[in-house]
């Protein structure tokens, strides 16, 4: 079970307004979160990641607490296992696709690695550096990462804008696999609302501010 509470001033067209989000989530389900622009979807995400302090929080995952303000506690952003997808993928230039799933988890099983990059399309690239990827391939890419992190929660921002239709599908199809096998918690921000309801556990629509 992840539990989430938190609440942020945030600025808005010059004037700072207040963000509230609380919500609940189990291990084996998919949240999809969707409303206007400006709503604050993408700063929910970097509030749960801790890129962005919050002025009250509250957020656990299982029986690990990774902040609660009101007691005190916050852990530190590279001991929680929580892993994020950004609509721009923060790739490192000087490193091949293999070379970035290595420095994320040296001991990621073989087998699986290679069914992973199978499954995303990436086995013959992996070899590759960033900029001679397609905008696709990267998205895909960071995808991979955040998977391979083994994460007790996963954040996805508008993972599927770089995709065509097929390989959304295919990621789609394997984000629910990993959400049955490993019981991971999943949060998805998206403007696609179709995809949401068909995907999604649940549906959280946020408010404009």
């Amino acid at each position: 079970m992840v539990a989430i509470r938190v609440e942020k001033y945030l600025e808005v067209g010059g004037a700072k307004k207040q963000f509230s989000f609380a919500c609940d989530l189990e291990d084996n389900s998919i949240l999809g979160i969707t409303g206007p622009s400006g709503c604050g979807k993408t700063s929910l995400l970097k509030l749960i990641a801790g890129l962005i302090d919050p002025d009250f929080a509250y957020i656990s995952t299982g029986a690990e607490i990774l902040i609660s303000t009101k007691e005190g506690i916050e852990c530190p952003i590279d001991k929680r296992s929580v892993a994020m997808v950004f609509q721009d993928q923060a790739l490192f230039p000087n490193m091949t696709i293999e070379e970035h799933i290595r420095f994320v988890n040296k001991g990621f099983q073989k087998t699986e690695l290679e069914r992973l990059l199978l499954r995303l399309g990436l086995d013959k690239q992996r070899n590759t550096y960033p900029d001679k990827l397609s905008g696709g391939q990267k998205q895909r890419l960071a995808i991979l990462l955040a998977l391979v992190s083994d994460p007790q929660l996963l954040l996805l921002d508008e993972p599927f804008t770089a995709l065509d239709d097929e390989t959304r599908d295919d990621v789609l199809s394997l984000l629910k696999e990993c959400v049955e096998l490993k019981r991971l918690p999943v949060i998805l921000v998206s403007h696609q609302t179709a995809i949401l309801q068909q995907f999604c556990t649940k549906l959280i629509k946020l408010p404009a501010l």
